[in-house]
């Protein structure tokens, strides 16, 4: 055999091997886009919150009703215990959660080391509850246990960060009947919910929420319009944002 087909023959089967092995973790991963939906009916049924599930970096966690997952998970051998690692993960938030094991704004630590082994520390609380409202998470956790063990490379310690997650910060909740400053009374009992929006972003394991008056952005329109002046009787009805967005489009065209 002549060395050129050797050496081809050598770098097409380094290829082909890659490429099953690609194929095959390929199949088994799960992503948590496809199942978003379900598991957020379930985390909601568990925990009776209105929970919300975002993509982590890594490990994930839970903030206020915020739960974190991987973004997508493959390390076990089958995809059924991929998935169920997913069912796993929102039970054991939803417990976490229940008992409020997380750092607040008071005692914040920005140290992932430190966020880690605080959620390792706790687990065997979290566990013990677990086990005794969902008895078929005794069996699961040994399963997703022993398999984390098999995949680490020897001389290195397992990562049951997967399982344990880590402790993030809960901001404090905002209350319906908070006070409000230049805002009328009768405005105040006008408002039957206080609207809120939610800023998404990368998978940072970050949430932020914000709130706006509607009712005062609609005074505010009517008694300014930097643009021009409009009184009450003329207003065409369009309400401004308060970034501005709304007139992007005439600029544009004047330019």
């Amino acid at each position: 055999m002549a060395l050129d087909e050797f050496l081809f023959g050598k770098i097409a089967n380094y290829f082909k091997n890659r490429n099953q092995v690609e194929d095959e973790v390929y199949n088994r991963t799960i992503r948590l886009d496809d199942i978003k939906a379900k598991l957020t009916i379930l985390s909601r049924a568990f925990t009776a919150k209105p929970i919300e599930i975002y993509p982590a970096e890594k490990e994930g966690g839970y903030k206020n009703n915020s739960f974190f997952l991987p973004a997508s998970f493959g390390i076990f051998a089958t995809r059924e215990l991929n998935l169920s690692y997913y069912y796993f993960r929102i039970l054991y938030l939803s417990e976490q959660s229940e008992q409020q094991l997380n750092w607040n704004t008071n005692s914040k630590k920005n140290q992932l080391e430190t966020d880690q082994q605080k959620a390792v520390e706790t687990s065997e609380l979290v566990l013990a509850e677990l086990y005794k409202k969902y008895p078929v998470t005794v069996s699961l956790f040994d399963e997703l246990k022993k398999g984390i063990i098999a995949q680490t490379p020897k001389k290195q310690a397992p990562d049951f960060s997967w399982l344990f997650g880590k402790w993030m910060t809960n901001d404090p909740e905002v209350l319906e009947n908070n006070k409000r400053k230049n805002i009328g009374e009768k405005i105040k009992k006008s408002l039957q919910t206080i609207p809120t929006t939610t800023l998404k972003a990368k998978p940072v394991e970050e949430v932020i929420s914000i709130e706006i008056d509607k009712k005062q952005q609609e005074d505010y329109v009517m008694t300014h319009n930097f643009e021009k002046v409009e009184t009450a009787d003329e207003f065409s009805g369009n309400w401004r944002d308060f970034d501005g967005a709304d007139d992007l489009e005439q600029h544009q065209e004047a330019l």
